[in-house]
């Protein structure tokens, strides 16, 4: 059963009348504590978004000093289904029932209730928060968190760090995620009608100025020759690209304003569903970019000309404002080259719309050209990670090790001897949860009507548990499948991706270093060839039920997901505090 619709099932089940206006019951606020609130409700007046916390387009900024205590109250204001809200990259120690992932941490919250999340704000860096309820996020429940470190390693190489410098990308569409996935499960991965909001006439009337693009911004391709990039793009339809809400199908562009002389941290947020961006250029661009932290975590400076980022991931880059006065673009394009870019806009320099010189120079269809193809300048996240400094003693030794493979199950099955070793008993005493699909078909949907789209984890098509994970009576689906760990123990998690598509995968509750990554070959027995491969490691010294998951939202919506459960030690128990079912089965 897929992620989604197991999601629908198990909200159904709960009684509304049954269910808490406000949960869960919290101690006394901590001294020092920051409180925030977001209601959570449809959009109703716009053509790209179904969804918005407080009514905007991106979420509210909240920005936090690290090791704040925090409280933000969320109310589900009208959304049917329920609701969640996670907070993507914070580790929530001991506090796994704050981690906002609806079936793995909490109940969603319904209409009419708040739902109460407190945590200590750590580690700092660049972060946001978004809905983990079904496929929500893309449609618009996404905002910006940021965590400021007092004593910033980096602060010697920026001179401002502007709330307006907080850049949330998003790709936009015509149609909801959740009717793109039911489109994919009746037609396989050639998603039909690919046109979206931009396909006929690019990004027309921005600010009266013509559009930009118009014909040659129609939908591109989800695939470039293989001879420029040798990936596949996306499942989802072509909408359009906005950058704080800006920039998509006939808006204006975001506009960032500087100073001449100074330097300016851009922290730039992949909130996208389903699209990868290029940030930076133009070609032989204006303006270079120093990379000082990904992910939220600093990394030794290095120049780019651009970065790629894929949904969920996070680059703080420094922008010097060493040119002449005036009006600068900073390409955001999409693998196969369609471009909605910022404006660096200098003080003293003419309004950018009314400089018609400017506004003439524009590009909005660079072709897969703009792919990333090796080329030089151009930061790629999957294997830049190894320029991180080390925060902490990287582990010497694992205690215990997995194997996933990355698969596409609607067109792929485990080979025997592969099949044979992820059934093994070693394997098996450290999973629950797992059954795997053999055949390179789809499982039926939980109505019987057969899909061509699914999305795994060792071919095994997440179902999410009847009540929450976390909870002590929690009721876990056959193909709820969970890796079994003890608080302390230090894990590998050998990652191979069998696919020409980039899955970036998400580990809630905790950092890992990144010992090997890279692309081409790499098998395990008898399972095919990998297209890329990534090794990680980390210390589960955080008890608690933890998502694993592709952030493309269609993939974790499809199957591709998993829980890592961090055991106590024997006799203890994760805390949640009272109430946190929000009237739902404990």
């Amino acid at each position: 059963m897929s992620v989604v619709l197991a999601l629908m099932v198990a909200a159904a089940a709960l009684s509304p009348q049954a269910l808490a206006a406000s949960c869960p019951t919290l101690p006394a606020a901590p001294p020092g504590m920051r409180h925030f609130k977001l209601s959570v409700g449809k959009l109703l007046n716009s053509k790209t978004q179904t969804l918005a916390y407080n009514g905007t387009a991106v979420g509210p900024l909240i920005r936090v000093k690290l090791g704040e205590p925090v409280q933000i109250d969320v109310t589900n204001r009208d959304i049917p289904d329920g609701t969640s809200v996670h907070w993507h990259g914070q580790d929530q120690p001991n506090s796994s029932w704050a981690d906002g992932v609806a079936f793995v941490s909490q109940a969603p919250i319904p209409v009419g209730a708040t739902f109460s999340y407190r945590f200590v704000a750590a580690p700092a860096g660049t972060y946001w928060y978004h809905s983990h309820t079904g496929e929500q996020f893309g449609d618009g429940l996404r905002g910006p968190l940021i965590v400021d470190d007092p004593q910033d390693p980096q602060k010697h190489l920026y001179d401002y760090d502007l709330d307006a410098h907080v850049i949330m990308l998003a790709d936009v569409f015509s149609t909801t995620v959740g009717q793109q996935l039911k489109k994919l499960q009746a037609s396989g991965m050639a998603m039909p009608g690919a046109g979206g909001a931009a396909a006929k006439g690019g990004m027309g009337g921005m600010g009266g100025m013509g559009g930009m693009g118009g014909a040659d911004a129609a939908a591109p391709p989800t695939s470039c020759p293989v001879s420029v990039l040798d990936q596949d793009i996306s499942d989802a339809p072509w909408g359009g690209m906005q950058a704080n809400g800006l920039g998509g199908p006939g808006q204006p562009p975001l506009v960032l304003t500087v100073a001449p002389g100074k330097r300016y941290r851009l922290r730039f947020i992949g909130g996208q569903s389903s699209w990868a961006f290029k940030v930076g250029g133009p070609a032989g661009g204006a303006h270079k970019l120093q990379i000082i932290a990904l992910d939220g975590r600093p990394v030794a400076p290095r120049a780019a000309d651009a970065f790629v980022i894929s949904s969920g991931e996070r680059v703080d880059a420094v922008l010097a404002a060493d040119r002449p006065v005036g009006n600068y673009w900073l390409d955001v394009t999409t693998l196969t080259g369609i471009n909605s870019p910022i404006v660096v806009h200098y003080e003293g320099a003419p309004a950018p719309m009314k400089d018609a010189k400017f506004m003439g120079s524009l590009r909005a269809n660079y072709g897969c050209a703009a792919g990333v193809g090796g080329k030089p300048g151009v930061l790629d996240l999957k294997n830049a990670t190894f320029a991180a400094l080390k925060t902490g003693v990287v582990p010497k030794a694992a205690t215990k090790s997995f194997v996933l493979y990355l698969a596409n199950a609607a067109s792929s099955a485990p080979p025997p001897r592969t099949l044979a070793a992820l059934l093994s008993p070693a394997v098996a005493a450290k999973t629950r949860g797992f059954k795997p699909d053999t055949t390179p078909v789809c499982p039926p949907l939980p109505d019987g009507s057969k899909t061509n789209y699914c999305w795994s984890l060792n071919w095994n098509i997440f179902e999410l548990p009847k009540t929450p994970a976390l909870f002590p009576k929690s009721t876990p689906g056959p193909t709820t499948y969970t890796l079994e760990v003890t608080q302390g123990d230090v894990i590998d998690i050998v990652l191979v991706n069998p696919t020409r598509m980039v899955h970036p995968q998400h580990l809630h509750g905790a950092g890992f270093w990144v010992l090997a990554a890279g692309n081409g070959e790499a098998s395990v027995g008898d399972a095919p060839s990998g297209w890329g491969y990534a090794v990680i490691r980390f210390r589960a010294d955080n008890p608690g039920a933890w998502a694993f998951h592709c952030h493309i939202d269609l993939h974790a919506a499809s199957g591709m997901f998993s829980v890592i459960a961090v055991r106590p030690p024997k006799g203890a128990k994760w805390f949640a505090p009272s109430g946190a079912a929000c009237g739902a089965a404990p």
